[in-house]
């Protein structure tokens, strides 16, 4: 799995742009039923040229179908909407009521639909062992809110000790705060610009990020960060001064709380086991 992909949230209608995306080179396409655009990314696929089996596709389940305990109806809408036969990783897109049950009927739907892996987006720490105590089955992956300025520190280590990787969403923070001094300082000593430090957060440390814009301009730049070395110590100073644990969700929302559970101990660091390798435990 690409470390790098294309983020479609907020585009709606966005055929072109996942063509255009494509062509440039991109390999990994995140979207979601909430976004309501899976019939623009399955056009934008056809009209790329580009086989699906060279396309690692991500969805989400809306929190209505996991309320209501709807998985195996949410997974078959999912893959008729994006027109494919199967997903590469299908996510839960929020630990709403009922998520420990929903991730149970999500792991058996893997034997009834070519779902590929299983993860989820928005779990804390005590969401994720949960799920752990219940099936044993952890998630391929976990997508979260992470950025300079919520860095999340707990849970990349929690992450490291279970070997789950992290997938950052808002890893911009929306754009707000790129004329921040402190950030423009630390970028500055990078010579790099504050919304590349921002991205390089992320991925110098094994985290993917799904950069989304319109801008032709910036799908390539976005693009070229691959290419680029590693800029940002994540442990000098200077950058962890930068966390303020600002986040643009409400705390709490779209969250269950369960029960803890006890946790599980995996002497496998993140870094041994990057996005781009497969996990084969779902």
């Amino acid at each position: 799995m690409p470390l790098l992909g294309m983020g479609t949230y907020r585009l709606e209608s966005c055929a072109s742009v996942v063509e255009e995306g494509l062509r440039v080179g991109y390999r990994l396409i995140d979207t979601a039923q909430l976004y309501r655009n899976h019939a623009d990314v399955a056009r934008g696929i056809a009209a790329s040229g580009v086989d699906r089996e060279d396309i690692f596709l991500t969805s989400k389940v809306h929190v209505r179908h996991i309320k209501s305990l709807r998985i195996a109806e949410a997974v078959q809408q999912i893959l008729r909407e994006l027109d494919t036969g199967y997903l590469d990783l299908l996510l839960l897109h929020n630990p709403v009521k009922n998520f420990t049950q929903a991730w149970r009927d999500l792991v058996h739907c893997c034997a009834q639909y070519d779902i590929r892996h299983i993860g989820v987006s928005n779990f804390e720490e005590h969401h994720v062992d949960a799920i752990l105590h219940s099936t044993g089955v952890p998630p391929w992956l976990n997508q979260v809110e992470l950025n300079v300025f919520r860095q999340r520190r707990a849970l990349v280590a929690h992450h490291c000790t279970h070997s789950i990787p992290l997938q950052s969403h808002t890893t911009l923070a929306r754009g707000e705060l790129l004329d921040d001094p402190a950030l423009q300082a630390q970028a500055g000593k990078c010579a790099v610009t504050p919304s590349q430090f921002m991205y390089h957060y992320a991925l110098d440390q094994g985290i993917g990020v799904l950069p989304c814009t319109r801008s032709s301009k910036h799908l390539k730049s976005n693009f070229d960060l691959l290419a680029q070395p590693a800029v940002v110590d994540v442990d000098a100073q200077g950058v962890q001064d930068l966390h303020r644990d600002f986040t643009f969700f409400k705390r709490g929302a779209h969250q269950a709380s369960p029960a803890a559970a006890p946790r599980r101990q995996h002497s496998v660091p993140l870094s041994s086991a990057p996005l781009s390798s497969a996990p084969t435990n779902v």
